[in-house]
């Protein structure tokens, strides 16, 4: 069994593990190019929130290209991913959550309401999390970078497909010949309610989802597919 993530896959990663001790072929790649937006300053808050890798990244190399000073606010990351690449940075974050939009923003609100929360993003962010608790908190929008469908992307051939952005499914429906048909005789996987939703607003609406975002539970949720073609 092939499949197919839309995801750049770090070297052992979990995802990859997991599947391949099964038998399963993983390939991972996105379809998508990222690239910095440029910002020449930061409005001041109580926390940082970071909805990815990604949001993090752009955000330290935005500040070191404008010379900007690292800010004092408390750093906040969506999921466990994006904890693990900020400590990689050696930024300590004080509230981590589980990669659950609706569940992350309840739990932030416990120690974040009333706060100013400043949220580093894609200009195309679906903001899943500001959007649960923007009566609650002082939301400040910074866009450090743009994601944009990958003149050059080929989707493979695969078995299962796991969708991990609205517009990496997008891009698939852009670059695949009648993708529809392609993806009816598929398995898909997609890693949240909004992915699955883009999905469906393209014509799709068979994605399974898995517990969480995170590699473990997308790993068991393809698991769970296989051999049910």
């Amino acid at each position: 069994m092939k499949i197919f993530i839309t995801r750049e896959l770090a070297s052992g990663s979990l995802f990859s593990r997991v599947l391949e001790a099964q038998g399963c072929r993983v390939e991972g790649c996105s379809l998508l190019t990222f690239s910095p937006e440029p910002f020449l300053e930061i409005p001041e808050s109580d926390w940082i929130f970071f909805y990815s890798k990604q949001g993090a990244r752009f955000f330290y190399e935005g500040l070191r290209a404008a010379g900007l000073p690292e800010p004092q606010a408390k750093i906040a990351a969506l999921g466990p991913g994006t904890d693990r690449y900020l400590s990689t940075l050696g930024i300590q974050t004080a509230f981590a959550g589980s990669g659950k939009p609706q569940e992350v923003a309840q739990s932030f609100l416990r120690i974040a309401r009333g706060s100013r929360v400043l949220f580093p993003r894609a200009a195309t962010s679906v903001q899943s999390v500001r959007h649960q608790m923007d009566d609650r908190i002082t939301a400040l929008d910074l866009i450090v970078y743009k994601n944009e469908i990958a003149p050059d992307a080929e989707p493979p051939d695969a078995d299962l497909y796991v969708f991990t952005s609205p517009l990496n499914a997008e891009a698939f429906f852009q670059k695949v010949p009648d993708p529809l048909q392609k993806l009816e005789n598929r398995q898909v996987v997609a890693i949240g309610a909004s992915t699955a939703g883009r999905l469906s607003a393209l014509g799709f609406r068979k994605a399974h989802l898995p517990a969480s975002p995170v590699e473990a539970d997308l790993a068991a949720c393809v698991l769970s597919l296989k051999g049910s073609r």
